[in-house]
This record gives C-alpha cells, structure tokens and sequence, in this order.
C-alpha cells in the first residue's frame, strides 16, 4: 500500500445484471469502499478521502479514475460514468474504476474552511486516491495495472489537467473535458453575470428581483435562432448546426426592439446584458478578468446542463437555484476567498476589490501551468474537448490554453490535441452532438499509437446524422459533394 492510513470499509461482491446508476448491465465485481487519512479537521469535523473501487470480472489490465464534478463532497458510482453520452460504462469494458469524494462530504462547500480540505480538494485528494486505488487492485488481481486513465468532465476535467501538471507519472492517459481550471477566475466571472442578470430581472411585489426572469424561454429561442441564421453558413452547409462559433461575428444588436415593437425581440438592457456577459468580467478599470464567451445556438435548449439553468435557474421567487448563483456563492465565500467570509454575498461582490481576496486559491485550484514536459517525456497523451455552448465554463478558456501551450511547448499534437464539440452545453446537452467515444480514443492513442484525427459525434438535435469533431484549431467544413448527414462528407481544415 502507498505511504497513506487507509481504512477499508467494506468489500462486497455484486452479482451480473443491470445497474441503476450506470442504467445498463454490468458484469459481476467486487466493491470495495473505504476512506484515506481520515481525520478531524475545522469545528471538529471528519475529513478524509473517502473512496469506492469496482473491481469487475474478465479485468483488462487497466485502472481507471473516474473525475468529480462541482466541489465533490460525495463519493459517485464507480461505473465509468465521466464520459460523455452514451457511452458503455467502463466497468463493462472491464476496466477497474475507483471514484472519490476528494476528501470532504458536505453540501454546502463549507469543507473550505479547513486548510487542508482545500489542499485535498484541489490536489492532494486525487494523488492519495489513484495510489490507494492501483495498489488494492494490484492485491486483488495479482498484478499490477499494465495502464492507467482518468477520464473526466467539470472538475474532473481539472483534475485531469492537475494530474499532467503536478503528478505526471499517475496516468498514461488523460481525458479532460470542459475543465475548470481556472477556477479563481471563473467564478469571478460567474458573480459577474449574475449581477448583471439580476439587474435587468423583473421584481416581484416587493422589489425584489426573480432572477429566472430576466430571459424568457422564447427570448433564449429567438436568439438561437438568430445565431443560427447569422453563422450556420459558416462551415459550407446552412443545416442548423453552427460548426464554428468562436469564428461568427455575432451581432446581437440586430434582435434590438425598434420604435413600437413588442416582441420578437430584446429590450436594450436585454441586449447590453448579453453584450457584457459575453465580453466577460473586468473591473472598473477594464481589466479583465475571464475570456469572452462565443454566441452558440445552445442558449436556447432545456435540460439540466442548459444556459437557462446555469444562467437564470428555475425559480419563481426571490430566492434563486440558478446552478451558478449556488455554486459559485458557496464556493467563494468557503474555498476561493482566503480567509473564507461565511458572510460574503456574491450580489455584493466588488470587482475592484474582491478579486484580490481570491489570489491565494490559485495555488490549490487552479491547473493552468504550461509546461507538460514531464508528463509528455513519459509518454502521457492528453485529450480535452469541451462544448462550444457550455454555460458553465467558457470553451474559448480551454482555446486559450491550448493556444499558450503550443506557444510555450511547440508542436503538441503528438501528446495533446483539443476537440470542441460544436453546440454542445456543459459535459452535455444543447443541439450539437454529444455521444462520441473518447475511451477508446485516448487508449488507442496511448497503446497503440494512434493519434486521433476526428472524433465522430452523434447525439443531440443532429437525430440519425453525424460530424466529425475536429482538433483545434481546424474547423468541420462540409466538402460540397457528399451525403449531408454523414461526418464523412466534412474536412477538418
């Protein structure tokens, strides 16, 4: 065992046959679920990373991590359940699959104010785990795993990105989507758009603000529409889909209400609001904070992973459930703010002050470290994708970052390639296709030396047609003569 205190709860033996959690059959495993470093921490509290590792018949050799989500705080289903749509779960394809609550169980982020639960969340969490993890499926099996994963979305995809940079020998290969890694930064953003947001909803009987409000579902539906007609041309084939939104100069100006008109367009404060959401956060200097965000059709779907429900939530009352109003107050007030500020009001936030207090998380948090050396001189292959429509985390973030690593590596494509999946929301979702094999493509790449050219993607508003996803920074473009429904008829150029 690695030079950790691990404490084994419970080991069970769970018979073939289909499974709720990963809503498919899985073959017969041994569950093994246990804690490591337990402790008492802040207010006399328990902290420790908690664990579970399925451990399945007909085992391929392989370890697999499987990535958090938000702030963690519980221990996932071990199945494999970090990759994108409806993919088989690993623990299917007989891969050993360990998940972990990264040290802390809680719902309210309120672990940020013991020190070392942050260090645990941030990193240290997913070190203990993975090593925990391989050395009980070494005694299991009798030998070791011949090569580990860790797939992962939203913080998983952090985590995947902290592994390469602070622990290369780990995994061999790495999937990290949509990865908040810059976390000190975009939950600045986050306040940023809820203030604005929250500016322009209506009021209720007693002035206060029902933040859900300040879009209609039939505003979010005009103005995917019209993004549509703006940049769906764009990549040679006007067929609903917008293949490169980060290209498409979108105006938003042309939805502006004229003299007299009542609906079918945007107030001006409407239209001022997605301008400055869109721009991005700075401060009273113009100093900015996050990157911008590309229009996408997406902004108009449903479903839990939505802009509406990242944005504007739900509720018909003052007190909001927009994912990021509750995810972003709980998280500065706790964990990014040093000292933590139980008090602190996300409505409140001073951008010219505020950001300072949130510095120091940087160290803990944030994976944006450019230099993958000893990750890529080990032979690790890293492969991040991220949906073009996510509300959560800016696509154009993850760009950048590829863009600095090129500038400060090189030529990366022999280690590190980025697919964006046009229209796709956070991890899932929106009208682009979101069901795409990066398993498979990651191991490929790893063991066999195949590199991925495309990924081909299904799934979404796209019914039986499929698109190739291509590696930034190429674009799909339609070749003019092939079938319009088939990923075959595009080039990545």
């Amino acid at each position: 065992m690695p030079d950790e205190t691990v404490e084994i709860y419970r080991s069970t033996w769970v018979a073939a046959g289909p499974d709720e959690d990963a809503e498919q059959d899985l073959p017969a495993y041994c569950k093994v679920t246990g804690i490591i470093n337990a402790r008492t921490g802040a207010n006399d509290l328990p902290f420790g990373s908690k664990f579970e590792l399925r451990l399945p018949e007909g085992w391929n050799g392989r370890f697999y991590f499987q990535g958090g989500g938000g702030l963690d705080g519980r221990v996932r289903p071990a199945y494999g359940g970090s990759q994108p749509m409806g993919q088989t779960a690993a623990v299917a394809e007989g891969y050993a699959v360990i998940s972990t609550d990264a040290g802390h169980e809680d719902k309210d982020s309120s672990f940020g104010l013991d020190p070392q639960a942050r260090e645990d969340w941030g990193y240290q969490s997913l070190h203990d785990v993975t090593l925990t993890g391989k050395a009980l499926t070494e005694a299991y099996y009798g030998t070791a795993p011949h090569h580990s994963y860790l797939i992962g979305c939203s913080n998983g995809g952090r985590q995947g990105m902290m592994a390469s940079q602070r622990f290369p020998e780990l995994f061999d290969g790495i999937v990290a989507g949509a990865p908040v890694f810059r976390l000190s930064r975009s939950h600045i953003d986050s306040a940023w758009g809820l203030q604005k947001l929250t500016a322009i909803a209506p009021e209720d009987a007693g002035g206060n603000p029902i933040l859900s409000k300040a879009f209609s579902d039939a505003e979010l539906d005009l103005l995917a529409g019209d993004i549509v007609r703006q940049c769906d041309a764009r990549d040679g084939l006007s067929d609903g889909l917008v293949l490169d939104p980060a290209g498409c100069d979108y105006d938003v100006t042309a939805l502006r209400c004229g003299p007299g008109q009542d609906g079918a367009c945007l107030s001006d404060r409407q239209v001022e609001t997605l301008t400055a959401l869109h721009e991005g956060s700075r401060d009273s200097k113009g100093n900015r904070f996050y990157v911008e965000w590309s229009y996408d059709p997406a902004i108009g779907s449903d479903g839990p992973d939505s802009w509406g429900r990242w944005r504007l939530g739900t509720s018909d009352t003052p007190v909001p459930n927009a994912i990021k109003a509750g995810l972003s107050n709980n998280g500065i007030k706790y964990v990014f703010l040093t000292p933590p500020d139980p008090d602190f009001d996300i409505i409140g936030f001073d951008f010219d002050s505020d950001p300072q207090r949130m510095e120091a998380s940087a160290a803990f948090a944030d994976a944006t470290s450019t230099d993958l050396a000893a990750y890529r001189d080990r032979g690790g292959k890293i492969l991040f994708y991220h949906g073009t429509g996510d509300a959560a985390i800016s696509a154009n973030d993850t760009a950048r970052y590829m863009a600095e690593l090129t500038e400060d590596m090189g030529e990366v494509d022999t280690f590190a390639r980025y697919f964006p999946v046009p229209g796709m929301g956070h991890c899932r979702g929106g009208p682009g296709a979101d069901s795409f094999d990066v398993l498979d493509a990651i191991v490929a790449w790893v063991e066999d030396g195949q590199a991925p050219e495309r990924l081909i993607a299904t799934g979404g508003e796209l019914g039986g047609r499929t698109r190739p996803l291509c590696p930034w920074p190429t674009i799909a473009t339609y070749d003019g003569a092939g079938r319009e429904d088939e990923a075959a008829s595009f080039v990545c150029q």
